[in-house]
């Protein structure tokens, strides 16, 4: 990474080595968009590269292969990639199931007030056992 696009990108009080090492986190994470169609990404972007999981018309009622098109992409996926919340429900269900299957956590990206806003979900800690001894 040159020097010109570190300084573009530096936040205020952060050290060139600071800004470079964000900037490749960001561009290493993935940013998994359940269908490629006519809505604008562009924000969610600012996340990770984009992995389009499906593309154009799907029908509605063809789980076994949204679930086939998921597990291809989650496979290859980390803890720190996100799940734009976007497209069918189910579509969008099956991807967010087998992510947390893998990572016992979500990472997602929800559209407010014109912009993504990341919100993050440590599912382990929901299902942990609440019952006191008595």
């Amino acid at each position: 990474m040159d020097m010109s696009s570190i300084a573009a990108n530096r936040l205020v009080g952060e050290t060139c080595e600071q800004t470079a090492h964000r900037l490749e986190t960001v561009k290493s994470r993935k940013v998994f968009i359940a269908n490629q169609g006519a809505h604008d990404y562009a924000d969610a972007l600012r996340y990770g590269t984009p992995v389009y999981v499906t593309k154009g018309t799907l029908g509605k009622h063809a789980l076994g292969t949204m679930a086939r098109s998921w597990a291809d992409v989650i496979n290859d996926s980390s803890p720190e990639d996100m799940i734009v919340s976007s497209s069918l429900t189910t579509l969008c269900s099956i991807g967010t199931a087998l992510f947390a299957m893998k990572h016992k956590k979500l990472n997602l990206l929800m559209f407010r007030n014109g912009q993504y806003i990341l919100r993050t979900l440590l599912l382990e800690q929901l299902l942990e056992d609440k019952t006191e001894e008595v």
